[in-house]
């Protein structure tokens, strides 16, 4: 049965403005731009839908700067006959990067400039002091991103994280290497099953 996966990132929060590390220690809201980010992609979606049809069902991160992206884009979709039932995955949360939380790439990489080192070059290889490994972190994704593919509808979206759809796009292009991928703040991709193809990656033209 063919299935369409949309995948999408959560809107903006403040700490994504500053550019420090959140994670799942950092539990924060969308802030304005966030919010008009989810809202933009709702409308656009809505306009679209003959290209992309939306999606029967609304997966979600317990996060609430998920939620929040998932409730609007479901807000603004309200005008179809059946709006989408959000279900939240509790597994599907962001990494816990444990004393990294809220600290810039400056501060981590005077604090830990060896673990550092290992983090931008070997990424997959990353232990964060007080949270997870990287290896951790990509078996519980692809744990219930396996079941996320069993699911019976045809039409999909999951609003997830950066670090929880690096793992997820990477699976379906069979690689391990997180640095060949961006994932935008409500940035839009489209997985094709059963032919684990990628049709869309990160795009964020509805923001434009």
């Amino acid at each position: 049965m063919k299935q369409i996966i949309y995948l999408v990132r959560h809107g903006e929060t403040d700490y994504n403005a500053i550019n420090v590390y959140q994670g799942k220690g950092l539990d924060s809201s969308l802030n304005a731009k966030g919010q008009r980010q989810a809202e933009l992609l709702g409308k656009w979606w809505r306009r679209n839908k003959t290209i992309y049809p939306l999606p029967n069902v609304i997966l979600t991160s317990p996060a609430k700067r998920a939620m929040e992206t998932a409730c609007i884009i479901k807000n603004e979709l309200v005008g179809t006959k059946r709006p989408p039932a959000i279900i939240v995955i509790p597994k599907l949360h962001e990494i816990d990067h444990g004393k990294w939380e809220g600290l810039s790439d400056k501060q981590v990489k005077k604090k830990y400039p060896k673990l550092y080192r290992i983090w931008r070059s070997k990424p997959m290889k990353t232990g964060f002091p007080g949270g997870e490994t990287m290896r951790k972190v990509k078996k519980r994704i692809l744990k219930d991103w396996n079941k996320i593919k069993k699911r019976k509808e045809t039409y999909i979206l999951f609003v997830g994280h950066g670090g929880v759809n690096f793992q997820i796009v990477n699976d379906v292009l069979e690689s391990d290497k997180l640095r060949n991928v961006r994932q935008d703040n409500a940035c839009f991709n489209v997985i094709e099953l059963p032919r684990m193809r990628m049709a869309l990656v990160n795009s964020t033209a509805h923001l434009l």
